[in-house]
């Protein structure tokens, strides 16, 4: 059984389309260093007088983690882009926060406490 010329150019142009759209696909993925790509959150940790708090625990909801302000406040944690509740702790008394990282960019916050 022989194709015929016509029947050839139809299945060559069947072709050409379904490797355009695969193309697009491969092209239009994330690499995977774009999907899970970390970001930085600096905060600083400040009481209601605006004085940096020391040594201050800090916990951020899923993944959960937990590090410490250094002598001038400071924390730094790494974290795909997103939403995150915040919670900081001294002693019985805590604060609670909310922070957006973007995926675009690292974010910088300062947590004025309640106390």
């Amino acid at each position: 059984m022989n194709m015929t010329d016509i029947e050839k150019n139809h299945s060559l142009r069947i072709l050409l389309a379904i490797l355009i759209v695969f193309a697009g696909i491969i092209v239009l993925l994330p690499t995977s260093s774009q999907a899970g790509e970390l970001r930085v959150l600096e905060g600083t940790v400040i009481s209601k007088y605006g004085k940096p708090q020391a040594f201050i625990r800090v916990e951020i909801d899923s993944p959960e983690e937990t590090v410490f302000t250094d002598k001038k406040g400071v924390f730094s944690v790494s974290l795909p882009a997103g939403d995150y509740s915040i919670k900081i702790i001294k002693g019985r008394r805590s604060n609670q926060f909310s922070v957006t990282i973007p995926a675009t960019a690292n974010e910088s916050k300062e947590f004025r406490l309640s106390w």
